[in-house]
């Protein structure tokens, strides 16, 4: 087996650190830092994207004092909307980032990191958010053949953008985490949308 290199390991974490830092003084809790300008951008949505897709990265890296905010600011997003009127929102990004981080911070938190979710509260929240979030993202398979539509809105309305066209690698890329989710849930509701949409593909 290889020989681990805790001083690499060392300084990987380090450099995260030093970037969530700089995220944490100047754009937390919005989505995005421009680190040359010190300013932040709200183009995800606006529910924190940098926060729930570095979170799993921050639980494998041991990360307390880093996991502890996430988990504190994941639990108040309201994934049923957005602050911005017709604010696109990409079923991909959001599936990947979104979804993806949330629920992959909950199979670590409820397995080997567990020493890290002292508060059951707030890790319990991770599925409950993602079941949010899977619920108001689930308008994108209303579509005549369940062929998702790439891009959905939340405000004012719940729809989807009535376009007929999406690619491949966007369809064919959700079956992971709305599968996961179904088995996390309990809810097949989840997995059977996904599976849908993929068994077009094969």
């Amino acid at each position: 087996a290889p020989v681990a290199d805790h001083a690499k390991a060392h300084d990987v974490k380090e450099a995260f650190e030093i970037s969530w830092n700089g995220y944490y003084k100047h754009a937390f809790p919005h989505d995005t830092l421009h680190p040359v300008t010190n300013s932040y951008a709200d183009d995800r949505a606006g529910w924190g994207v940098t926060v729930v897709d570095a979170l799993d990265t921050a639980i494998v890296m041991n990360s307390l004092k880093i996991v502890q905010p996430m988990l504190d600011h994941i639990a108040t997003i309201d994934f049923t909307t957005t602050a911005r009127a017709n604010d696109a929102i990409s079923l991909f990004e959001t599936n990947i980032r979104y979804l993806g981080g949330l629920l992959s911070a909950y199979d670590l938190l409820k397995g080997p990191y567990k020493h890290l979710g002292a508060d059951a509260d707030k890790v319990d929240a991770l599925l409950k958010q993602a079941q949010s979030l899977g619920d108001s993202l689930s308008v994108a398979f209303d579509t005549p053949s369940g062929i998702p539509d790439p891009t959905i809105f939340l405000n004012p309305t719940k729809k989807n953008s009535g376009t007929d066209r999406n690619n491949i690698a966007e369809i064919g890329t959700l079956v992971l985490e709305w599968t996961r989710l179904s088995d996390l849930s309990g809810n097949k509701t989840y997995a059977e949308l996904a599976q849908k949409a993929e068994n077009y593909l094969l």
